[in-house]
């Protein structure tokens, strides 16, 4: 199990290549099977996870730091789905691959993620599925990659990417997540993971009850092999 983080301030400019705080967790037991189940849970509700801390029960990898990111930007890049609108208050399936239940999967994590805020006092997140959009190509990308990464070569970074879709922003953030389980348990288990989180390897905690974002589009996509994850926050200009 994995996951990413990274943040996007266009609107200041030292902070369109800020830190990208990388934490891959690996945990053998989530494998689907008859007790996948509850390792998943036990992985989810156990103690936080700490970036480069191990233990005999998980191994954790090193945390890392990236301070740049590629400078290359294919300027014919457009995302290769269709979108189906802007925004609406529930995930609406954005590509043509996009099964029904990995969309009823995105609809269980945004019910969880505004559950969360609600529980510390925050506004829920509107799906919008420019976002959705952005966050559904990348995810296939990642797919593709066969590993999380915030900058797929011959792709272009979060903010073009995101732009490109039309979605015009002051500020947006990406968190990523790959799992073994193909199903809602393991979508909602990284979920967990991040809210899990602790000071100060919590970006995607923080991200996730964060008060400058307004929107998200979450994608899920199964590929036979694992689960991919990508969430797409932003604020509208």
């Amino acid at each position: 199990m994995c996951v990413h983080h990274r943040h996007q301030h266009p609107s200041s400019p030292t902070a369109l290549r800020r830190s990208v705080t990388l934490a891959a967790i690996v945990t053998a037991s989530l494998a689907a099977g008859s007790g996948a189940a509850g390792s998943a849970a036990t992985a989810a509700g156990g103690p936080a996870a700490v970036a480069g801390t191990s233990t005999s029960a998980q191994a954790f990898g090193q945390a890392r730091y990236w301070t740049h990111l590629p400078a290359s930007v294919p300027t014919n890049w457009r995302p290769r789905w269709a979108s189906t609108g802007n925004s609406g208050p529930d995930p609406t399936p954005v590509g043509g691959d996009t099964t029904a239940l990995e969309a009823a999967i995105a609809q269980s994590l945004l019910t969880q993620v505004n559950a969360d805020r609600a529980t510390h006092g925050l506004a829920s997140l509107t799906w919008d599925n420019q976002l959705a959009l952005s966050a559904h190509d990348y995810n296939r990308a990642l797919s593709e990659h066969g590993d999380l990464t915030h900058a797929v070569p011959g792709y272009p970074v979060l903010e073009d990417r995101i732009g490109a879709t039309g979605y015009t922003y002051s500020a947006a953030a990406e968190n990523l997540g790959m799992h073994d389980r193909q199903d809602a348990q393991g979508a909602l288990a990284l979920h967990s993971m991040m809210m899990a989180e602790v000071p100060p390897l919590d970006g995607h905690r923080r991200t996730l009850l964060s008060p400058n974002y307004r929107d998200i589009g979450i994608n899920v996509y199964m590929d036979g092999q694992k689960l991919w994850l990508t969430e797409h926050f932003g604020t509208r200009k």
